[in-house]
């Protein structure tokens, strides 16, 4: 019997990040072209997620803590990450993010349900709801690989 738990449980690698405004048909790339990412999901029900731009910028002192303005802000809008527990439902293919911590605080303690496609290694995870970014109502889709256990991998 197919079990869509024991198929998502493991580390997956992002290979597309792509967003597009409801009612438009504008593809936007909030991440970049390539964006990097890790997803990770656990058979006792944590999740971990984040997406960077790839081509981020290094801040210029090496502590994060001096960092001017300019640099935070750039961070902040090339990275997401959140972490906390996922629930599937019934029908099998939608999964409930529940996020207990997350770099966009405004995230904390909400949860975002993903519809649910999986094609050998590839998941695809679209938001069922719209989600507000840069000013616009969008809708969120995400192509992750399956990561071999050998270790993690950048390609």
């Amino acid at each position: 019997m197919y079990s869509l738990k024991n198929h998502l449980t493991g580390s997956w690698l992002l290979r597309s990040y792509i967003e597009v405004q409801v009612g438009g048909e504008e593809s936007l790339f909030p991440f970049g072209i390539r964006p990097e990412g890790l997803l990770i999901y656990t058979a006792d029900g944590c999740m971990s997620l984040q997406i960077a731009n790839a081509e981020r910028e290094n801040y210029i002192d090496g502590d994060r803590f001096l960092a001017k303005n300019e640099e935070f802000i750039a961070s902040a809008l090339s990275f997401i990450a959140y972490t906390g527990n996922y629930e599937i439902l019934s029908d099998n293919r939608t999964l409930i993010h529940h996020m207990q911590i997350s770099s966009f605080p405004n995230w904390q303690g909400l949860s975002q349900k993903r519809s649910v496609e999986i094609d050998v290694d590839f998941l695809y995870l679209k938001t069922v709801d719209p989600v507000l970014s840069n000013g616009l109502w969008v809708n969120s889709y995400m192509t992750w690989q399956k990561m071999p256990k050998t270790g993690f991998f950048m390609t």
